[in-house]
């Protein structure tokens, strides 16, 4: 285990721009293209910057039909979609889905540890899942053909677990190279996929809620409302912010860090020489679950009040729509996905044609489900992927909507 750092100073030797260098957003982004241009959604948020964003039009724009649906457990992890598989996780088990017919390839159930192992949202890479325990064991790297156990990374005792999605960090041509688990102790690790080790590790204060990395600089934000800059198990700086951090992102370009807090609004942090300090703060901001979808100059949140779109440069709001949307949302090509208790709601990612809350020829189509949405909403393969939690004696159930 690590020593605390006990001081962090605001601007580190290196700033978060300077140690990424320049990448380009594919190779940040991390997402498989397939031979025809379909893309899959490789892990929880889609890409290692987290902007819950898939460029290629994949999603359905106009009001879909469902492909079909199987029962599932309660999910807690919003889906991810490889190479012709959705994995979803449970509390209990880790199910892989054939996306074309929804007939199960494997599911793994409890560990040696536990029957309820709280399976986090799976990352899918050149035939392996990594998926993270929060109830004990750390991170399991299994095959994805059979779901059988390649390798396990223990974060600590039998007692820690991971309950944040782990991410990759290094993406380039010959897949990942090196994956970012936080264990619920407090330290981030940074495990080098080869050896099957930690290249490094460092303890925050307190729990990690959020994790992102951008041309290996890994940022994290705690529950105490705290975001960390690292790189190569150092930390460059730390900021501390009015309210636990729900929603963490990285710009694909200049590094700026996107963070939702709860009850203190959205704030931009700027990279470079001014690394750590706000660029602008959107007082009234959405309480973002989990990520926001960052595209095309734009910042989308959800909240249990509504969706609100800001302009990534100012955060002014450009527009919201009102609904209880108490999940993460997914954007692809111009169209903004959103789920909440009344279902799925597809809408222009620009809003349409009016001023804030009064738009005209946003809305696209609205699919509604028995229950609410549950974990999250997932666009690949032309279409959505999403969780009907059920009415009162209906079943959860994994939908695919295309």
């Amino acid at each position: 285990m690590p020593s605390r750092r006990q001081v962090l100073t605001t601007v580190g030797a290196l700033s978060a721009g300077s140690a990424a260098g320049c990448l380009g957003e594919r190779e940040t982004a991390g997402a498989a293209v397939d031979g025809d241009g379909t893309t899959d959604w490789p892990m929880a948020h889609f890409d290692t910057v987290a902007s819950g964003y898939n460029p290629k039009s994949v999603g359905p724009t106009e009001k879909p039909t469902e492909r079909w649906n199987v029962e599932v457990g309660w999910s807690i992890g919003r889906p991810a979609v490889a190479d012709g598989t959705v994995y979803l996780s449970t509390q209990t088990h880790l199910h892989a889905i054939d996306v074309e017919s929804g007939e199960e390839r494997w599911s793994r159930g409890p560990t040696d540890r536990t029957d309820a192992p709280g399976y986090t949202a799976p990352a899918v890479d050149d035939g392996t899942v990594y998926v993270g325990v929060s109830r004990g064991g750390g991170l399991l790297a299994l095959d994805a053909a059979d779901g059988s156990e390649r390798w396990r990374y223990e974060t600590g005792d039998e007692r820690t677990g991971v309950d944040v999605p782990p991410i990759p960090d290094s993406v380039g041509d010959g897949g990942w190279s090196s994956l970012v688990v936080a264990s619920d102790d407090g330290v981030v690790h940074h495990l080098d996929l080869e050896t099957q080790e930690a290249n490094w590790t460092f303890e925050v204060y307190g729990h990690v809620s959020r994790l992102v990395s951008r041309g290996n600089v890994v940022h994290a934000g705690t529950e105490g409302g705290e975001v960390y800059a690292l790189y190569d198990g150092e930390g460059l700086w730390r900021r501390k912010l009015p309210g636990k951090i729900t929603a963490l992102g990285a710009q694909h370009d200049g590094g700026d860090v996107l963070a939702s807090t709860f009850g203190g609004g959205v704030f931009r942090l700027r990279d470079g020489a001014h690394a750590g300090r706000t660029r602008w703060h959107t007082e009234d901001g959405p309480v973002a679950h989990e990520a926001f979808v960052v595209a095309d100059g734009r910042v989308c949140g959800t909240d249990l009040a509504d969706a609100t779109v800001l302009d990534e440069r100012s955060g002014d709001v450009q527009w919201e729509v009102d609904g209880d949307f108490g999940v993460p949302p997914a954007g692809a090509g111009d169209t903004l996905y959103l789920g909440g208790e009344d279902g799925i709601v597809a809408y222009r990612l620009d809003g349409g044609f009016g001023v804030d809350d009064v738009r005209f020829g946003g809305k696209r189509w609205h699919y509604p489900f028995e229950g609410s949405v549950g974990s999250g909403v997932t666009v690949a393969d032309g279409a959505v992927f999403a969780v009907d939690t059920g009415g009162e004696d209906a079943p959860s159930r994994l939908v695919v909507l295309e």
